[in-house]
């Protein structure tokens, strides 16, 4: 599928309809400027369905702020947890999560909303639209947080433990 000046939130609606459509078990979106490799999909997968996730996302870090990810809470460990918000840089959608939540439900899955008539200040983009959409019917969203991504011009992000205060206890050079 490919987006011919539609916009990406109506790309991704497009993408949800075709996976309920032909009965996909998962849909995985990743944006043109984030890197992950092939390898982080199937663990994706198997974390959602450890997890009984509805939505796996990954940290990509923002393109606007160098410090934070694309996701909320922040990551702390490689360890998957449950996250409050997300970007869809890098996400796999449980299908059967998207067909349950559409039984109630059938207004669009990406939806971008902004704070004036004339549609220049944003007030919520649409990935976070969807992640707010999933945790309000009830949907699981799992942060993955050990899988690395590159986003294109901004430098990558792989967990690596905080250093630990006193971390030199115990040598006697220190």
């Amino acid at each position: 599928m490919y987006a011919d000046e539609l916009g990406v939130d109506h790309i991704r609606n497009m993408a949800i309809e075709r996976a309920r459509k032909e009965e996909f078990d998962w849909l995985v979106m990743q944006d043109a400027d984030v890197f992950a490799g092939c390898a982080p999909i199937r663990s994706m997968i198997e974390c959602g369905m450890e997890e009984g996730a509805a939505v796996v996302t990954v940290p990509v870090m923002l393109r606007r702020d160098e410090i934070k990810t694309n996701v909320d809470p922040q990551p702390r460990s490689p360890e998957p947890y449950d996250g409050e918000t997300s970007g869809a840089g890098l996400i796999a959608i449980r299908i059967s999560e998207i067909e349950r939540i559409a039984q109630d439900y059938d207004g669009p899955w990406f939806a971008r909303s902004y704070h004036d008539k004339r549609q220049t200040k944003v007030a919520i983009t649409g990935d976070l639209y969807f992640s707010a959409l999933v945790k309000a019917r009830g949907g699981r969203l799992v942060v993955h947080a050990g899988i690395p991504t590159t986003h294109m011009m901004i430098s990558s992000l792989a967990y690596e433990p905080p250093p630990t205060s006193g971390a030199n206890e115990g040598d006697e050079n220190a």
